[in-house]
């Protein structure tokens, strides 16, 4: 189970640790953090808006 997990989450987390280096501090990884503000951000701003526009083009 937690090799399944390792697998399917770490091209993510690795993407966020390559692109932002200030993610990992000592021994804290920040990236699963990042991940998650980004997911929450997509889901309050960025679907709202498509689901507007969709409408719009109804």
């Amino acid at each position: 189970m937690v090799q399944f997990l390792r697998s399917v989450t770490e091209p993510v987390f690795g993407w966020v640790r390559r692109r932002l280096p200030f993610a990992v501090v000592g021994m804290l990884d920040l990236s699963p953090m990042i991940v998650l503000m980004i997911m929450w951000f997509i889901q309050l701003g960025v679907i709202p808006s498509l689901f507007d526009l969709a409408a719009r083009w109804r």
